[in-house]
């Protein structure tokens, strides 16, 4: 990118010479800075070319000075001069004040101060916020104008920035005045005459003083009035300070019509409205007709006075628009009867054209609606050819829909610096075309020949990568591009990349639609292997399943055979034991040498061995149960309606007499509106297991503890419950081995470990229901049993509910 930057010794002393004329001699100013543009322009000097639109800004106003502005705006922002494209929102906001056009100016200055504030430039933003509080003045708000103003110094004080502070002061002044506050604003306006005056700004001086005579206009003080504005008139003519030229003579006409000295007043106001004119001060002419109306009057010119009337009302109408849409237009685009951007856009995103057209179609379609919605005489759709080195115009179209001359395509060795921008994915704002960073070459090329002076180009994104540019196409004249005109630029490019992708996506279609006629020839002759694949699959899945079986089968078996062979392997050892001794017995007795001592020490060994042989075949009597409950026939089991709060209290009562419960407190807090249709056995079975196990594992037998039982209906004809008790708590890492069969945390004291296995596949099995295991060590534990309220019964044998 060619460096912006200005620093030559003859440009320096250019400037400072125009500085120096600004305030006193605005006439030769406007001519030297005039010079400095057509300098600047040519060179290509983006520095010096906005700091002599800034210098011009300060003694111009109207669309001559807005157009050098926003082209000075493009220049900052191609070459990303933050702190200058600040200055430049600052100075169209002011311009765009000047010519009524608030709403704009609002926009403007509201971006101004965004833009101030990540630059860095306090200045900038302490003179947006006073153009915000002129807004704020003429839409009739002056209370909320002062306090801006108010902050607005408070920050010039800290910028030590005398020019702006006197420039805080007037526009205080000014709202001060308008809130009858006369004397606070006496004294702003005299700080800013000192001011003025101290830094020797003619210009300033002459507002300030047309200030104070608009004041003593107010209290009637007509003599002193006079003398102000008098003054006034002569350093704003002076200096060439139209804007307050005409604000005096404005007010100079209205003390003499006062006076009633009507002739004079005549004059003044004639020539106010001269100087107003060429000030672009839309605002100061609508006073001046209106005055000039009440002069006519005076001097008994009637018919005049009705035609000033109406061109004054007809002024203000203009001004007004650009607050708020007539009436009359903003009832057509409700009813319809007008177009609306908006509208056409929503139009156009619902046209199925834009589903089912072809690329040509899709292209003329979106440059058309473009045109509507942005007033433009053309817009043009441009393809990337297959190497990106060309831009191609697919076609270019006019606002009617007709097709006008495509071209010429653009090389990418000519436009390097724009392509590279476009492939970015980033948007051309081009208010003048051939002075824009990205776009001049382009408009020497060929832009200028086909008459295109300003354009915006929206790169048309599919699948993160640019394939096409939209461009609206601005003829003969810079365009100032608006902030909803980009939205709605935008807007098109997105709805413009929808529909190519939609385009891809129907081409994709019709090759998957070749592919898949061949792939349903295909189909059929691989329907007859998938069917034998299938068969051989399921046999194959069947056997799975039996060697699964048979697999758990014998982890059980041989699990089972292991806890077994303990109480077995006791009782064997115990007969064994008591042979020997019986037949040491037999021994002694045939020899006759038995002793009484022997015969006692016998019994009691025998005593002792009986015990161990009855006490290891009442643990491998239990063990043989607890496998007969599991694998027991439960199609003969009896299904009912059970209310479960009566069945848990059924099975507290059993356990709350036994003696190794005595410490622990049950809570029943089921529903006694609550009901299940399920077996009652095995309901019973699955609740007395898992209170079983926590009266073992989770409290020691000197321990007190409470056991709770809960509910809740969770729908899709489900409910739970929920069994807790605070002890001990399991492990995180013991939980998943809690449901797994034979493991018990007291092996080797007369447990099976085959509760909770059977807990678990009663609650599988046979109620088709989930369990799940919370628990923390120290904390207790919560088992939730997750049951159908209606159990599958397909094979159940039904019982009255009780």
């Amino acid at each position: 990118m060619t460096q912006p930057f200005s620093s030559t010794p003859q440009f320096a002393q250019q400037v400072a010479q125009i500085e120096g004329l600004l305030h006193n001699e605005r006439t030769l100013a406007q001519q030297s800075l005039d010079q400095l543009l057509v300098q600047t322009r040519a060179g290509r000097d983006a520095v010096g070319f906005i700091t002599a639109v800034e210098l011009l800004s300060q003694i111009t106003y109207g669309d001559t000075s807005l157009d050098l502005q926003y082209e000075a705006l493009q220049m900052a922002q191609g070459h990303h001069l933050f702190a200058a494209e600040a200055r430049l929102l600052n100075l169209i906001g002011c311009a765009l004040y000047a010519s009524a056009r608030y709403q704009e100016a609002m926009q403007t200055w509201a971006r101004c101060l965004e833009t101030a504030e990540l630059s860095q430039q306090y200045v900038c933003w302490v003179k947006a916020k006073m153009g915000l509080g002129q807004i704020y003045d003429a839409l009739g708000d002056s209370a909320s104008a002062v306090h801006l103003h108010q902050e607005a110094i408070e920050r010039c004080a800290q910028l030590d920035d005398r020019w702006l502070l006197l420039q805080a002061h007037i526009n205080l002044g000014v709202n001060l005045h308008k809130l009858r506050r006369s004397e606070e604003a006496l004294a702003a306006f005299n700080f800013a005459l000192d001011t003025a005056r101290e830094l020797k700004h003619a210009d300033d001086e002459a507002e300030v003083l047309m200030r104070i005579g608009e004041l003593y206009v107010a209290k009637q003080a007509f003599p002193l009035a006079l003398r102000s504005l008098d003054s006034a008139c002569v350093i704003a003519e002076r200096t060439g300070y139209r804007w307050a030229w005409a604000q005096s003579l404005l007010l100079r006409a209205e003390c003499l019509l006062r006076m009633a000295r009507p002739k004079e007043a005549l004059q003044q106001v004639h020539q106010g409205l001269e100087v107003a004119k060429q000030a672009g001060a839309s605002h100061v002419r609508m006073k001046l007709l209106y005055l000039l109306a009440e002069v006519c009057e005076a001097l008994d010119d009637f018919a005049t006075a009705l035609q000033m009337q109406r061109q004054a009302q007809q002024l203000e109408r203009q001004i007004n628009q650009s607050l708020q849409r007539e009436p009359l237009q903003q009832i057509a685009q409700i009813a319809g009867l007008s177009p609306n951007a908006d509208q056409m856009l929503l139009d156009l995103a619902s046209d199925a054209r834009l589903e089912q057209g072809d690329l040509p179609v899709l292209s003329q379609i979106l440059c058309q609606t473009a045109c509507k919605v942005l007033q433009l005489a053309q817009a043009s759709f441009w393809q990337w050819s297959a190497d990106r080195q060309t831009l191609h115009c697919l076609l270019r179209v006019a606002q009617d829909g007709a097709l006008l001359q495509a071209g010429p395509d653009v090389p990418r060795n000519k436009l390097e610096l724009l392509f590279g921008y476009l492939d970015a994915g980033e948007i051309v704002v081009a208010h003048s075309a051939a002075q824009h960073v990205y776009t001049w070459q382009w408009s020497e090329l060929s832009l200028h020949l086909q008459g295109i002076s300003a354009l915006i180009l929206v790169p048309v994104r599919l699948n993160d990568s640019s394939v096409a540019v939209l461009a609206f196409e601005h003829l003969h004249q810079q365009r100032n591009w608006q902030r909803d005109e980009l939205q709605h630029a935008t807007q098109l490019g997105l709805l413009a990349s929808r529909a190519l992708a939609q385009h891809q996506q129907r081409q994709y279609q019709l090759q998957i639609a070749r592919l898949n006629e061949q792939l349903q020839n295909q189909n059929e002759m691989l329907e007859q292997r998938v069917t034998e694949r299938g068969q051989a699959l399921q046999q194959a899945s069947q056997k799975l399943v039996q060697a699964e079986k048979l697999a758990a089968l014998g982890y059980l078996v041989a699990g089972f055979a292991h806890k077994l062979n303990t109480p077995l392997g006791s009782v064997l050892t115990a007969a064994s034991t008591f042979s020997e001794k019986s037949s040491e017995i037999s021994r002694l007795l045939d020899a006759g040498a038995m002793k009484k001592s022997q015969l006692e020490q016998f019994l009691a060994e025998g005593h002792t061995i009986a015990e161990i042989i009855q006490r290891n075949a009442h643990r491998a009597s239990d063990m043989i149960r607890d496998l007969r409950q599991l694998a027991a026939d439960d199609d003969a089991m009896l299904a009912a309606r059970l209310g479960l709060k009566s069945l848990m209290d059924d099975i507290i009562a059993r356990y709350a007499a036994r003696s190794d419960a005595s410490l622990i407190r049950f809570h029943n807090l089921l529903d006694e509106g609550l009901h299940i249709l399920s077996y009652r056995a095995v309901l019973e079975l699955i609740v007395a297991q898992l209170i079983e196990n926590s009266l073992r594992h989770a409290f020691m037998p000197s321990q007190s503890g409470q056991i709770e039982i809960a509910s809740q209906y969770t729908g899709a004809g489900q409910l739970q419950v929920l069994y807790r008790d605070n002890g001990v708590g399991i492990a995180s890492e013991l939980q998943q081995k809690a449901f797994e069969p034979f493991y018990t945390t007291q092996f080797g004291q007369g447990h099976s470990g085959l509760g909770l296995y059977q807990v678990y596949s009663l609650v599988h099995g046979k109620l088709g229901g989930e369990i799940a295991l919370r628990s923390e060590p120290g904390q207790g534990l919560e088992i939730t049993l997750t049951l159908p309220a209606s159990a599958n019964l397909s094979s159940a044998t039904f019982a009255p509910a009780g």
